[in-house]
């Protein structure tokens, strides 16, 4: 039975110019699949477009040397053997001699060198998945950018590392190849580059190699490239199966990097540009080229429900639609994305305001404190105790439980007023005052919750320790009051600062200091978390005073003097003030300068204000004000919200009323 041919492409990382035409020209010539093209073409490594016949496959060929695509159509070659495992190593002035189990194999100086390096657990793809993921998180999607091969490099001795080296004959056909596992073997071969450290010593053993030979090439794309047989499994030290099955796929990917090689120069991967930018239509292809390379999903599992269908369907549907219209869509995507600012770092969390509510009822604490000390120090013990017993047995300490209870129900029932009363506003036109809102939440600042790393509105963390009794208990709460966030709702978008206000999050995880995802509960550990977090995108009820925020840069007076301090360094310009011309300024004529100043700014101010129309987002804020809720909530209705205010309030009016009748009890028991 003939072995099939392979045509292998190498991938773009941004589409190049009529790429859609080109997609389509595939596909009514040869039948390719549009999206599976789409996601072969478009990535940072080397991806299989087609195989089978090598007639049918040279016609793709042809299509593709027209259009300028870098491809090699070639027949693979079966791996003959795998690379033998080192055990020490020895350099001479012939060469480097490789000390395996029963025999030794050198790679003479001057010959052609091949290697391989890559991360035998199959971790490189989360890796990738991650970091691509934190940088949407912390800079924006349009920030996005591709790992290149020294980051690839870096992100596998961080691994489970295992390096391949094939020596090729001038016909650059395979003829020995061995395998280095780093901390196992002897290091004394690489004379003063020998290290402790078993990632230097391979890193010092890279680089003797490619001194010694002719030609080198260094691959690190293995668990990233779309090529057959080459895929990794996630794997522990403890998978052996695993682990054997990853090795083979190394084996079979060195092989087939030597048929590349053999049949056109490969692009070196050790060098060129490290950073390369996500340009319109290629999100999706690099964040799902790790996932298909890794074998975690098919394509038909793509098409089903994965968490980035949403940006594939996009570039599906381009693909597949108008070529022009497409074209026309990723030019203005393109260059809209380029004109978006990165978002900003959320500032510090500022400490709490001291009102003068908190003032008071730090004093009080503080003097109640003061005065039972004074008592112990008095030695007036029994006092303290008649004290006590007095309070409780006249009932005024339910009383004054009572009264509070009463207090905060009323609270409870009168914010549900307030929620019933006021009536629902458009974004766009909202009026200043207590104003009732709806909408998407989106982020104003690169927002990340602290322990799940998610992208967000806001986030409260809770920490809890136990104590001896075993039990829990809170012992900080560190919040994100001082970032403010925006809310719209298709007809505008507002600014919304939540120091201070009542915040209902939707969303809430638990989790160990250190814990890698929200899954495992061990009840032996002393510390946990509490995550509550408003996710960018929620739709959120905001309940609050509309107010201007304050003016931004210099104030009127401060420009005018900075014009005044500017115009005493300019003589020429002085002496149009010179009405005498005497070459002094006096009072009258500075009065006169200081006015024309005054007057030349503020119509250069008009005519700003006036060219510029200002967002609604740039000098309207939703806060809290002294006397006046603040509530954002992340709710469907705002009758789930009232009832929990209507029940709180009569859950307290309740215990009030209970409170009150043992006061009046012990009140009348006490009197007797």
């Amino acid at each position: 039975m003939p072995q099939n041919s392979l045509l292998i492409v190498q991938q773009y990382p941004q589409p190049p110019e009529r790429f859609e035409d080109f997609l389509r020209l595939l596909f009514e010539r040869h039948q390719l699949d549009l999206f599976q093209s789409r996601q072969r073409l478009l990535g940072r490594s080397l991806a299989q477009l087609a195989q089978g016949a090598r007639n049918e496959l040279e016609q793709i060929s042809a299509s593709l040397a027209e259009a300028g695509h870098v491809h090699w159509l070639i027949d693979p070659v079966p791996p003959a053997f795998a690379p033998r495992r080192i055990y020490g190593l020895e350099t001479c002035s012939s060469g480097v001699v490789f000390a395996c189990r029963d025999e030794k194999v050198e790679f003479a100086q001057g010959t052609n060198v091949l290697a391989v390096l890559a991360d035998v657990s199959g971790g490189l793809a989360d890796k990738l998945m991650a970091r691509m993921l934190a940088g949407n998180a912390y800079r924006g999607r349009e920030a996005m950018q591709a790992e290149g091969p020294q980051q690839l490099f870096s992100m596998i001795l961080q691994g489970q590392p295992v390096l391949d080296f094939y020596r090729l004959d001038k016909n650059k056909k395979i003829t020995a190849a061995v395998r280095v596992f780093p901390g196992r073997f002897n290091p004394q071969g690489l004379g003063e580059a020998a290290t402790l450290s078993s990632r230097k010593n391979l890193e010092a053993l890279l680089t003797l190699m490619e001194e010694q030979s002719a030609a080198f090439q260094l691959h690190v794309d293995l668990g990233v490239a779309l090529l057959p047989g080459c895929q990794l499994r996630r794997a522990d030290k403890n998978d052996q199966d695993a682990l054997r099955q990853n090795l083979n796929g190394m084996t079979r990917y060195g092989w087939l990097m030597a048929d590349l090689w053999r049949h056109g120069s490969l692009p070196r991967q050790t060098g060129g540009n490290l950073h390369q930018s996500v340009g319109p239509g290629g999100l999706g292809t690099l964040l799902m080229a790790p996932l298909m390379a890794s074998g975690e999903i098919d394509r038909e599992a793509t098409l089903g429900a994965h968490p980035l269908m949403d940006e594939l369907r996009d570039e599906f549907t381009a693909a597949t639609g108008d070529p022009d219209k497409a074209g026309s869509n990723n030019r203005q995507n393109f260059a809209r994305r380029s004109t978006i600012p990165m978002l900003p770092a959320p500032p510090p969390n500022s400490p709490a305001a001291w009102t003068a509510q908190r003032t008071w009822t730090l004093i009080l604490v503080a003097g109640g404190f003061i005065v039972f000390f004074l008592l112990l120090l008095a030695d007036r013990s029994d006092l303290i105790d008649q004290i006590a017993y007095h309070s409780i047995a006249s009932g005024a300490v339910p009383f004054v439980l009572a009264v509070l209870s009463f207090a905060y129900g009323f609270y409870h029932l009168r914010i549900k007023r307030k929620i019933e009363n006021t009536p629902t506003s458009r974004i766009r036109s909202v009026a200043m005052g207590m104003v009732e809102v709806k909408g998407n939440a989106r982020r104003k600042y690169a927002l990340v919750a602290p322990m799940s790393h998610t992208p967000c509105v806001y986030y409260r963390l809770t920490r809890y320790r136990k104590d001896k009794n075993n039990r829990w208990q809170a012992i900080s709460v560190a919040s994100s009051d001082s970032a403010c966030f925006f809310l719209e709702d298709g007809t505008g978008r507002i600014e919304i600062n939540p120091a201070g206000g009542r915040v209902r999050a939707g969303t809430r995880q638990e989790g160990f200091p250190g814990q890698v995802g929200l899954t495992r509960f061990d009840s032996d550990q002393t510390e946990k978390w509490q995550e509550e977090i408003i996710v960018e995108g929620t739709p959120l009820y905001v309940l609050g005073f509309a107010s201007n925020k304050p003016a931004e840069g210099e104030s009127l007076r401060e420009e005018v003097q900075k014009s005044l301090r500017d115009l005493k360094q300019d003589p020429s310009r002085l002496k149009q003030f010179d009405l005498d011309g005497d070459g002094k300024i006096c009072v009258d004529e500075w009065d006169a300068a200081r006015a024309q100043m005054e007057e030349e700014i503020y119509h250069q101010r008009l005519l700003q204000h006036s060219q510029q129309r200002r967002r609604q987002e740039d000098h309207i804020v939703i806060g809290r004000q002294p006397g006046r809720p603040l509530i954002i909530a992340e709710t469907h209705c705002e009758t789930h919200l009232t009832g929990k205010y209507r029940n709180t309030a009569i859950a307290l009016l309740l215990l009030s009323t209970m409170l009150l009748g043992a006061a009046i009890y012990l009140l009348l028991d006490y009197l007797n």
